[in-house]
């Protein structure tokens, strides 16, 4: 992520989270080659939003260290006011007006 590109109205417009104030963004691409299941996750992103984008950013919380693996994944959502996570091939979703959920 060392490279930034510049982003067009319309591409701020659609993914607004992913680009910075001076109109860039830092774009990383996955193969279906090197990495299928991720690659797969980002086109049902695409083919439920229309923008097949998602965000990589740091997993923690604040004033923690980074997930390093499932099992610190799983305590932090439990933490988190998360909507979802996915993990591997599975998606964890909190059951509606679960207390803590994102949308609450």
């Amino acid at each position: 992520m060392i490279v930034t590109t510049p982003v067009t109205e319309a591409g701020a417009a659609a993914m607004p989270a992913v680009v910075h104030s001076d109109r860039t963004t830092r774009p990383q691409t996955v193969s279906a080659a090197v990495d299928p299941l991720y690659h797969r996750l980002i086109g049902a992103v695409g083919g439920h939003t229309g923008t097949p984008v998602i965000m990589n950013t740091s997993f923690n919380g604040r004033d923690e260290p980074v997930v390093c693996s499932p099992r610190d994944a799983l305590a932090t959502f439990h933490r988190l006011p998360l909507d979802a996570l996915a993990l591997g091939p599975f998606l964890i979703r909190r059951p509606a007006g679960f207390p803590g959920e994102a949308g609450a």
